[in-house]
């Protein structure tokens, strides 16, 4: 599902990607009763803020590029695909 956004988003346009992070507590094995210690933890603790420039969005991933040189060959580096699922906003800074 794609992510809705508040303005028009263009490729190279310089975005930031509010997400949440999935994580895994390294605990080995727990009683049921003890998970909810783990469910406690701050949801914050787990947002991510990601900046770049947008490249694009499908269906399931929103791409973030770290660079790109501005050669008529049009190279990019450090591609980062975040779920859209997890997606709390996308805002374009520039």
């Amino acid at each position: 599902m794609r992510k809705a956004v508040e303005e028009e988003i263009n490729p190279l346009d310089v975005v930031e990607v509010l997400w949440i992070d999935s994580h895994k507590f390294n605990v080995g094995w727990v009683d049921a009763e003890d998970i909810q210690t783990y469910q406690d933890v701050e949801e914050d603790s787990f947002t991510m803020h990601t900046a770049g420039y947008f490249y694009e969005q499908t269906e399931t991933f929103t791409y973030i590029l770290q660079s790109y040189d501005c050669n008529e060959d049009k190279k990019y580096d450090s591609l980062i695909a975040i779920p859209n699922a997890a997606i709390i906003s996308i805002k374009k800074l520039k």
